[in-house]
């Protein structure tokens, strides 16, 4: 277990299938704040439990644990890339990449770190395998989220639409 600021004590591991339960109810928190924000992105049925357990069948999602053992971050990293991200304007061109993909918080966790603390996770991830560059969407208006990322070092790279919403995303890219 690792220790936050906030006496907050996590770990990060790999999500299995035996969390899919879990995972679709924190995704239902998530999404209700959301919805509650005005945001939209997360859902018409996305992300549901047919992407996660093809996330956790590619060893590509990471769940972070509190001290009880529950769920309370989720996020995946891998090399398959929807086809709008495939037609972006990117400054890596190499095979290299990682995207990263459904990273959420638990609501009553948020504003702790935590969603940094799953990004550098994730980041270490893509280094350890030798990626040379990382790719995400951000809902364009959700700005909180988008200058969240441009803190960490990713830079827009172009806007694409997605059939989970009516709003742009953002295509951002960070080069390791």
């Amino acid at each position: 277990m690792t220790k936050l600021k906030t006496n907050l004590k996590y770990s990060i591991e790999f999500a299995d299938k035996n969390d899919i339960d879990e995972v679709m109810i924190l995704t239902e928190k998530i999404n209700q704040d959301l919805l509650s924000i005005g945001m939209t992105q997360w859902n018409n049925g996305y992300p549901n439990e047919e992407v996660y357990l093809k996330d956790i069948s590619l060893n590509s999602m990471y769940k972070m644990l509190n001290e009880q053992g529950q769920i309370i971050a989720i996020g995946s990293i891998n090399k398959n890339q929807h086809p709008n991200f495939a037609e972006a304007n990117w400054k890596d061109k190499s095979d290299t990449f990682r995207l990263i993909y459904r990273l959420g918080v638990d609501p009553e966790y948020q504003n702790k770190g935590l969603a940094g603390v799953m990004m550098d996770y994730l980041e270490d991830v893509a280094i350890k395998e030798k990626a040379t560059s990382i790719r995400l969407g951000a809902l364009s208006t959700y700005e909180k989220v988008v200058n969240f990322y441009l803190k960490r070092n990713y830079s827009i790279q172009d806007k694409k639409g997605f059939p989970v919403s009516k709003s742009v995303y953002y295509l951002m890219e960070k080069i390791l």
